[in-house]
């Protein structure tokens, strides 16, 4: 018998290396502050309370930008340019 056999371990393909399937867990949980884009991490349940007494949310504003995150605060989103705003065009033709 060779080492694989003996050890139980078998042949490896490095790759494809063996995955462990995903675990859901509800913590860490990130939490959001609408009224002043702060994120905050929080561990528990006791924690997650305690932030939602504090104002914080668990689901992200839409008014802040939070891929630019820095230190816990997420910058507001800009106003949108009237360039970007559609134009409207009135089609009806005007009959006289």
């Amino acid at each position: 018998m060779d080492d694989a056999t003996q050890n139980n371990f078998g042949e490896i393909d490095l790759n494809k290396p063996p995955r462990t399937p995903y675990v859901f867990k509800e913590f860490p949980k990130t939490v959001y502050h609408h009224g002043n884009g702060r994120v905050h991490t929080v561990a528990n349940e006791k924690e997650l309370k305690a932030a939602q007494r504090a104002g914080f949310e668990t689901k992200p504003s839409a008014d802040y930008d939070y891929s630019k995150t820095v230190k816990g605060l997420a910058p507001k989103k800009p106003a949108p340019s009237p360039e970007d705003q559609p134009i409207k065009l009135d089609l009806e033709e005007e009959s006289t």
